[in-house]
């Protein structure tokens, strides 16, 4: 199935009426309130204020297109119509709106830390200006990838090349302390609170509180403990990684076969196995899809042994390793399957958070329903083998 098609598997699980009904959380008045600034006015001041070279440029200069399939923020290609002087420059941009709440969570200053020295090093795109809400970038003419483009083996293999060089990055400025466990329990916290408020908001709507009686933080709470002690043993490298390795993170140049790895605000010191892991568990999950709960999870698509090999291997090879040692493949494949139940756990936590904050359509508690629901399978598997 494509990811963009009209239906999925999770149809027959989640029958809402529509997403705007279904999603009783009041985000009329968060839509409100930023409705100003999403409109082609308020983009138009923001250009003005922030991008010294367009403080002249009228809104009728301009081409403004939203972008859609991003989960946390909000983008927006704008360009300068060919009247607009040449000598005015750039011509194109990115404007990413960092998304409502979101700095409860995230750091920003890290962030802005790693994507100017990633921007500098030519590894990102390059940085216009920035603000508390958001920034202007270099728009990157590239096709955003798809989670079946992941599965292309001239794609897997150019990725793992591109993940084996971040890898070896020393970036200055942030601790190099494995996120790990700040990260997992960071996000328990968080969705603690956001469960406190989702009951509060959703006391009258019986469908949604069901779905939140999934959700027992006190035994996660604890959970997430065994988790985080079972993988610091694992002995996976510690190194910079990105921590969001999903298809939509990942533009692919067609004309260069060049591959950028963007949106660097999850990233961090951290074990390798948690890029191997989160990348190859989001080959299972299809986004983009037209119908609540806009994604479906497949659990067949994870990557076999030999599709995780011949990733380790590019991995390597953009490490100077030209012939890996099998004996290193599997130390790498048992890393991948372990900090999958990681990523899943952090993803669902992540999702409950996003249910109460969020103003994109997108079926966040459906999400974190999924996503916890293969972490509890994956443990089933693996944890005995340990």
């Amino acid at each position: 199935m494509e990811d963009d098609e009209e239906g999925s598997p999770l149809q027959s699980r989640f029958v809402p009426k529509s997403v705007a009904e279904y999603r009783s959380l009041n985000k009329s008045k968060i839509l409100a309130k930023a409705a100003p600034l999403y409109s082609p006015e308020g983009l138009h001041s923001l250009c003005q204020t922030h991008l010294e070279n367009w403080k002249d440029v009228k809104l009728s200069e301009l081409e403004i297109s939203s972008i859609s399939g991003g989960l946390t923020n909000r983008l927006w290609k704008i360009s300068l119509l060919e009247q607009v002087v040449q000598t005015v420059q750039p011509r194109v941009v990115l404007l990413r709106i960092f998304g409502i709440g979101t700095e409860e969570f995230l750091d920003r200053n890290k962030e802005s830390t790693i994507f100017k020295f990633l921007s500098d090093l030519g590894f990102s795109p390059k940085m216009f200006a920035e603000w508390k809400e958001g920034r202007f970038e270099e728009f990157i003419d590239a096709q955003t990838l798809k989670t079946k483009h992941l599965r292309i083996p001239e794609i897997s293999a150019k990725i793992a090349q591109k993940v084996g060089v971040l890898h070896q990055l020393q970036i200055p400025g942030i601790s190099k302390e494995p996120m790990l466990r700040p990260l997992i329990s960071g996000w328990i916290d968080h969705a603690k609170k956001s469960l406190e408020v989702l009951n509060l908001k959703l006391k009258n709507d019986s469908w949604r509180q069901l779905k939140l009686r999934c959700f027992d933080m006190e035994f996660l709470q604890s959970e997430s403990e065994q988790l985080i002690n079972m993988l610091e043993k694992v002995g996976s490298p510690i190194c910079f990684c990105h921590n969001d390795l999903l298809a939509g993170n990942i533009l692919h140049v067609k004309q260069t076969g060049e591959i950028f790895i963007i949106d660097y605000e999850y990233g961090g010191f951290n074990y390798r196995g948690f890029d191997f892991g989160n990348h190859f568990a989001e080959n299972m999950v299809h986004y983009n899809v037209n119908s609540y709960p806009c994604f479906y999870l497949v659990p067949d698509d994870y990557p076999t042994k030999k599709q995780q090999f011949l990733f380790f291997r590019n991995y390597l090879q953009a490490q100077g390793i030209l012939q890996a040692q099998k004996e290193e493949l599997e130390k790498m494949y048992t890393e991948a399957r372990l900090f999958s139940m990681a990523s899943h756990f952090v993803w669902s936590c992540w999702a409950i958070v996003q249910e109460s904050l969020s103003d994109i359509d997108f079926g966040f508690m459906e999400f974190a329903i999924c996503r916890l629901d293969q972490y509890f399978q994956l443990k089933k598997k693996l944890w005995k083998k340990i």
